[in-house]
């Protein structure tokens, strides 16, 4: 997830060129900004987004874009949530039980092939499957090669046989013995569902096809989604429920920019700075345009502000990507002029709402 935040602050990070303007770059085809839109569950909210652009997928390798924390003290324990790649929320089976096991068998095959370089022993501790009903399978590994004491757990689930999903937790056995951590993770698992239809998703919050409904005291994810037909398009949403206010996104980066070349702070053109609404809550937005390797680029960004962080009120802070570099290496420009890029932000900024019953029934 850090790799993805440090995207909301590539404004003052990019590698900017001030040499010769070069004609437009774009392989792709002419942005469609009527295309339909199709409505995403993202935490307890919606949002409408161009259907070009789909949900990218957790990473194998990841811990994973969302993070669920109980405790409010220091010793806070966390949650990582991860949704591997299958196919779209709307398809129905989502995954097939054969597919599952197959899956799961190549994970546990890969930690019996590994070796722990402390104890010599497979990095896989033990494997068991949930209950009847349950769906899935519970993991204990070592946590890393390099020691042989503390030890990770996951949770495989095919929830609802509809979506396939996997808890992780470390487990420190001087804080906290395994079985403790296992026991929250089953109680995670038994109160998470999967849904097709994003407007009846239910009470929880809502991660790639999936609904995570036990009670914890902090929920955090990046929902992020890339257009399938112009690769240099790149919409992101990281939400933080309960994180206390700061003094706001523009003025973060106003202070950040304090003693900057004024070289620097030209190269940046400001198309909007100020106020808009985000989902019902006041936000701080910046939209600009720059150039990366001289190739034209353009960077929308808002978050909220509130005076009450709750579950319904958290800081969401979303960015749209154009032009830039692309899967594979290459630089493109933008795939939309300013107006254009302008029209789809708007439209899908004052999309966000509140989803129906979201909260409902949340403490048991």
């Amino acid at each position: 997830m850090a790799a993805k935040l440090n995207m909301a602050g590539l404004f003052l990070a990019a590698l900017l060129t001030t040499g010769c303007q070069r004609a437009a770059t774009n392989p792709f085809p002419p942005m469609d900004i009527h295309q339909p839109y199709k409505t995403h569950c993202i935490g307890r909210f919606l949002i409408d987004l161009p259907e070009e652009f789909n949900s990218v997928p957790d990473s194998m390798d990841s811990p994973g874009d969302a993070e669920l924390l109980y405790g409010k003290d220091k010793d806070f324990k966390r949650i990582y949530v991860k949704v591997p790649k299958q196919r779209p929320v709307e398809a129905e089976p989502v995954i097939l039980r054969e597919d599952f096991e197959r899956a799961v068998s190549k994970r546990m095959q890969e930690l019996r092939d590994a070796r722990n370089e402390v104890t010599h022993a497979p990095m896989l501790v033990s494997s068991t499957p949930l209950g009847e009903g349950e769906g899935g399978y519970l993991i204990r590994r070592y946590d890393n090669a390099q020691q042989g004491k503390y030890f990770r757990s996951e949770i495989h689930l095919l929830a609802g046989d509809l979506r396939y999903v996997i808890f992780e937790e470390k487990s420190y056995p001087d804080s906290e013995p395994a079985e403790a951590v296992e026991a929250r993770l089953r109680n995670l698992a038994v109160h998470t569902r999967a849904y097709t239809d994003p407007e009846a998703a239910g009470p929880g919050f809502c991660v790639k096809g999936v609904v995570l409904n036990d009670i914890h005291d902090e929920e955090t994810a990046m929902f992020s989604f890339q257009s399938e037909l112009h690769k240099d398009l790149l919409f992101d949403i990281h939400s933080r429920a309960l994180v206390t206010q700061d003094e706001g996104m523009i003025a973060r980066l106003e202070k950040r920019l304090e003693g900057a070349p004024l070289a620097y702070r030209l190269a940046f053109h400001t198309l909007r700075k100020g106020k808009r609404t985000v989902a019902g809550m006041e936000a701080d937005e910046l939209v600009e345009t720059f150039k990366e390797e001289g190739y034209r680029r353009q960077g929308l960004k808002a978050e909220t502000k509130r005076d009450t962080p709750q579950y319904m009120q958290p800081q969401m802070h979303l960015t749209l990507m154009t032009g830039g570099q692309i899967p594979g290496g290459a630089y493109v420009d933008s795939s939309m002029d300013d107006d254009e890029v302008l029209r789809i932000w708007d439209k899908v900024a004052n999309s966000i709402r509140p989803r129906p019953g979201a909260v409902e029934g949340e403490r048991r």
